[in-house]
């Protein structure tokens, strides 16, 4: 009789720990607060967003890289592309679970003339159909829950810490700090002067712990006040 060789995989090389915190954020809807970026948004103001990479990186580790995607359809118009994607993912059973959804990338243009190619000019349609692709896919995998609570419009925990995982070195410095108040201040609309009010304080170089002043700010907000009070 033959004996069958196991083959070495890399299903292997998945740590239960990162699997176990790959499940846990899914779980949780909440995706950890160093992996969130900015941009700029159509019409003014910031959009929260995190990269292709974290969002891949999380459905393999929960499925053990049992999953595809596939673009079902392309349409190239004047000033963007859009790509409508499919992400299919498996269990261990071999069943497969699939969302579809749009992606979308404005179409990069020269600013000015140069060797080989005039002002207006597309850059590379190739790789904004790729930005596309990917954008389409990172929509497919929030329906599977990834990064759910950025792209649903959940509120940020902006000081949120991954305290509970002893394997955590995440620290949030006094300059990543100040932005993140800030960015919470910006969203909530709300006036300096209002700020300054309810943290009983004159100016910003008054506030000496950032997330202590988010904690207050919030729970102010939360109770129903406001600067008045």
């Amino acid at each position: 009789m033959t004996e069958v060789k196991k083959e070495l995989t890399v299903f292997g090389f998945i740590s239960d720990s990162e699997r176990k915190k790959a499940i846990d954020n899914l779980i949780k809807g909440k995706t950890p607060i160093n992996e969130v970026k900015q941009r700029p948004m159509r019409g003014g103001g910031e959009a929260n967003y995190v990269n292709t990479y974290y969002m891949t990186h999380q459905i393999s580790l929960i499925t053990g890289f049992r999953w595809t995607s596939e673009c079902l359809e392309e349409r190239i118009l004047d000033k963007e592309i859009g790509a409508k994607m499919k992400v299919t993912v498996f269990d261990k059973d071999g069943n497969a679970f699939s969302q579809t959804s749009w992606g979308q990338k404005d179409i990069a243009r020269w600013a000015s003339d140069g060797k080989d190619h005039k002002a207006g000019e597309p850059i590379s349609i190739f790789d904004d159909i790729k930005a596309a692709y990917s954008d389409g896919i990172k929509k497919c995998l929030s329906y599977f829950g990834i990064a759910n609570d950025i792209y649903g419009g959940k509120e940020l925990e902006y000081f949120a810490t991954d305290e509970a995982d002893e394997s955590s070195t995440v620290v949030m410095d006094d300059d990543k700090a100040k932005r993140a108040f800030n960015k919470y201040i910006t969203d909530k609309g709300l006036k300096w002067s209002e700020v300054f009010t309810m943290l009983e304080v004159k100016s910003m170089s008054d506030i000496t712990d950032y997330k202590e002043a988010y904690n207050k700010v919030k729970q102010i907000l939360e109770k129903g006040g406001d600067a008045t009070q």
